[in-house]
């Protein structure tokens, strides 16, 4: 019975090493070519007259600062189209969920908060914690086209 353990984790160690230096260098070509993303250079800058400046409320900050000074590449490219990311500290854990509540009672409610699975749905949503994005996001665009069923 020792020498069929050892030959089975011997034989999943090797199936294992083989399907990482076999999946590791392919690529899906046909999901490459079905999925049409825009490039940086194709996204609009934000229009003239248009709210730049995002409220983010959350735990962290997505602005670069003295302990981390890389941008997140989506905020990186927000600001390249002339946005601007306002961090609004909410604290962690429950304490955030009491900021959310205190910045919607007080009429300013932040532009994005983090989703997270268990205090998202359906009790973030029974408590109008989050608004559906239908009347903010055009959904015909071709940014968008592609998933609009799916949102």
């Amino acid at each position: 019975m020792k020498n069929f353990k050892r030959f089975l984790a011997a034989l999943l160690a090797i199936g294992m090493s083989v399907t990482l230096i076999g999946c590791q260098n392919s690529s899906d070509s046909s999901y490459d070519e079905a999925v049409d993303v825009p490039t940086a250079e194709e996204i609009e800058a934000i229009p003239d007259g248009a709210e730049k400046t995002l409220d983010w409320c959350s735990y962290y900050d997505l602005n670069p600062s003295a302990n981390s000074e890389e941008k997140y590449t989506n905020v990186s490219l927000f600001e390249d189209k002339g946005g601007k990311i306002n961090y609004i500290s909410c604290g962690g854990s429950v304490n955030k969920y009491n900021k959310l509540s205190e910045l919607i009672l007080a009429n300013t409610p932040p532009d994005i908060f983090p989703y997270e699975q268990k205090m998202t749905f359906p009790i973030g949503v029974i408590k109008e914690r989050y608004q559906p994005v239908d009347s903010v996001v055009d959904f015909d665009s071709p940014l968008w086209v592609d998933v609009k069923d799916t949102a």
